[in-house]
């Protein structure tokens, strides 16, 4: 986390996939994260990270699913967004 706050994207790309790759997970903070990194290198998969790291951490969902949704609104529309948002967001979680 303080790799991608204090140096790069390209810096913490590397830590947060070893980071991944541990035994003990999973890590959905640092799933998270390379969400994050992915997203702003314009790689979809981005979104298959932050829905992840909201799956295995409820805390990270309000995260998570904002910028997955903004994300795919901005690059594939509204439609692609709302629909990402309902595989993500637990329909009490929107009532």
């Amino acid at each position: 986390m303080l790799k991608l706050e204090f140096d790069s994207a390209d810096a913490a790309k590397p830590v947060l996939m070893e980071q991944l790759k541990r035994p003990g997970g999973p890590y959905p903070k640092a799933t998270l994260l390379y969400g994050r990194v992915l997203l702003a290198e314009g790689n979809r998969s981005g979104v298959d990270h932050l829905r992840q790291a909201a799956l295995d951490d409820p805390s990270l969902l309000n995260e998570a699913a904002q910028r997955g949704y903004h994300y795919l609104l901005e690059k594939e529309g509204e439609d692609s967004a709302n629909l990402w948002w309902s595989s993500v967001v637990p329909e009490e979680a929107t009532a």
